[in-house]
């Protein structure tokens, strides 16, 4: 399989290098992105039996461990055409691949919670896929997957994102800014996404699903974000629901300003059933027998300042405690990290630090995780 897609990528780039201004060529691009992460976790006596817990939805493992970890490495493809008028014809076809278990091989998740460690029995997995049409005036229209507005917006305040130190790992952003399907998770399968052109700073992006559940065939879950960028200030809302009835939804705003290299950012999401659903424990998944579910409330501040080619980031984050029918779920959190990146250059760059995951009652067996880790990512 793997060959596969790399000789299709070889072909589609080395047959379209020649077709010069009668057809934009197509671009093979993607990044390399590789830490090690060395990570620790403290339990409580009570609940955490066996070698693992469920927090907030991910795999919490007993002690301590150093690994070799992927984080959201990539390859793709993309290019456009001139059909006149303006109007353009795109695609993208991108895959998801781990370096470390290039072979295929499956292995345990390193940290579970904290960390992207773990691999696949599958070395590729699918990304955004889509075809669509673009013009200055009507803006942008993608049929495929593709990642929700919900998700977009997380990862415009999160200078750690794609890294094991990105707040959509810590329960800092909810599970909504993650994961792939037709639920609400953060890139939607079988999805037209609408990219509004940008009006005084202000665009507007939406997602609508064709759900193919046939015996939920008119719950089809959508996303929209309204999005201001201009100069220093950044701000959006956002609003996502899988439609399944009862509590099926979120919120969010959010936003970043920065000034002479300085950067303050934050997001608040306000849970109506589906930050809780999105968890994925036993019987807190997407389905309307647990419609009561909400409260998981989740949100985060930091601050960013640059020196030179160097970046400090500090956050802090909390998450509320979910509720299924009036049952506690034990799983709120405190969540507080230190990190830096420095670029060699554009398209280069190293980044590390140190993240503490706490669970706010110890309910589960679970009292804190801690990660260390120093990673390098390389695009092209």
């Amino acid at each position: 399989m793997n060959k596969k897609l790399l000789i299709a990528l070889s072909v589609a780039a080395a047959a379209a290098a020649p077709l010069g201004a009668a057809r934009a060529a197509t671009v093979v691009y993607g990044k390399v992105n590789l830490s090690v992460d060395a990570w620790d976790t403290q339990t409580s006596a009570q609940n955490f039996t066996g070698v693992s817990a469920k927090f907030r939805g991910a795999k919490i493992n007993r002690g301590h461990n150093i690994d070799l970890d992927s984080n959201q490495t990539a390859v793709g493809v993309k290019g456009s055409e001139a059909l006149g008028g303006g109007l353009k014809a795109i695609y993208q076809l991108e895959w998801q691949l781990d370096p470390t278990v290039s072979g295929g091989g499956n292995r345990g998740k390193m940290g579970g919670y904290i960390g992207n460690g773990g691999g696949s029995k599958d070395a590729w997995k699918g990304r955004d896929m889509w075809i669509g049409l673009k013009s200055a005036g009507m803006g942008i229209v993608r049929f495929g997957t593709v990642t929700t507005s919900y998700k977009q917006t997380g990862k415009m305040v999160d200078p750690l994102w794609r890294t094991s130190l990105q707040a959509r790992n810590l329960g800092m952003e909810s599970p909504l800014q993650k994961g792939a399907g037709e639920d609400g998770q953060g890139r939607a399968n079988r999805t037209i996404r609408y990219d509004s052109p940008s009006m005084m700073g202000a665009k507007l992006i939406g997602t609508y699903t064709l759900h193919s559940n046939t015996s939920t065939a008119n719950d089809d879950p959508y996303s929209l974000a309204m999005v201001y960028h201009q100069g220093p200030i950044l701000g959006f809302a956002s609003y996502i629901t899988n439609s399944h009835g009862g509590n099926d939804s979120a919120w969010k705003i959010g936003g970043k300003f920065s000034y002479a290299g300085a950067a303050l950012f934050g997001q608040f999401e306000k849970d109506n059933g589906l930050i809780t659903r999105s968890f994925g424990d036993v019987g807190v998944k997407y389905t309307t027998s647990n419609a009561n579910a909400g409260k998981a409330n989740t949100w985060f501040l930091g601050g960013s300042y640059k020196m030179g080619r160097g970046m400090v980031v500090v956050e802090y984050g909390q998450g509320g405690l979910s509720r299924v029918k009036g049952i506690n779920q034990n799983n709120d959190e405190t969540a507080y990290l230190i990190g830096g990146k420095y670029a060699f250059s554009r398209r280069t760059y190293v980044y590390g630090g140190w993240a503490r995951v706490a669970a706010n009652t110890e309910a589960v067996g679970f009292k804190h995780q801690d990660l260390l880790t120093i990673g390098m990512a390389h695009s092209f």
